[in-house]
């Protein structure tokens, strides 16, 4: 990326974010609002400066460009980035699969195909809201185990906004009562900040906005 970058300026303020928190004691988790929407940022010009690489690869771009962008602001904050790498790079991850997922879709939806996903760490394989829904079923009949919830926490945040605008009513029913029931939540006490949960939620509450808005017209 250039000196003057939309990524460069993306990532310095990303930096200077994460540093503030950083001085309160807190960890790189990308937990609240702000450093969310900042890191979005970050990804959305780093994809499109190099809209060809997986999603795990972007991810892998984004940490580096902030451990850049931090030990450009302060040198000090080297060792703190270090110990919280892992955590950082797990979250920019689950932004990174969401965005790649939708960045699929609407090439998809250019082209007149129609986009197929699979839920990482599995062979589940689907098209629409209705199919996913039937894949989440799939996993939450499997037993009790680490794996069932890694697999339940990646099928929730793989899912596009777009397969949620277009579903039918039914199934966005279907995919609220599951947010809320919990089977496909994220850990209790962290529901309302996880980055899938908002966004989904919202999701819904648009395709509803929207329907109903085209009912009104005369």
């Amino acid at each position: 990326m250039g000196q003057d970058s939309t990524g460069n300026r993306a990532a310095r303020a990303l930096a200077q974010c994460m540093a503030t928190e950083s001085r309160k004691g807190k960890a790189f988790g990308l937990r609240h609002s702000e450093l969310l929407t900042k890191c979005a940022a970050l990804l959305v010009a780093t994809a499109a400066a190099t809209p060809s690489v997986s999603a795990s690869q972007l991810a892998s771009n984004v940490v580096a460009a902030i451990r850049a962008a931090l030990v450009a602001f302060d040198p000090a904050l080297h060792s703190f980035f270090a110990a919280n790498q892992r955590r950082l790079l797990c979250s920019v991850q689950r932004l990174a699969q969401t965005l790649h997922s939708q960045r699929n879709l609407t090439r998809s939806a250019l082209s007149g195909g129609t986009e197929q996903y699979q839920t990482a760490g599995t062979r589940l394989v689907w098209s629409s809201l209705s199919e996913w829904l039937d894949a989440h079923r799939v996993l939450h009949n499997r037993p009790p185990s680490a794996a069932k919830h890694t697999a339940q926490r990646a099928h929730l945040e793989a899912l596009p906004d777009a397969l949620v605008l277009r579903a039918t009513d039914a199934d966005l029913d279907s995919l609220e009562r599951r947010l809320v029931r919990g089977n496909s939540k994220p850990p209790r006490g962290s529901r309302a900040e996880h980055p899938a949960y908002v966004r989904l939620r919202e999701a819904i509450d648009r395709a509803r906005t929207g329907r109903s808005a085209k009912h009104r017209q005369p």
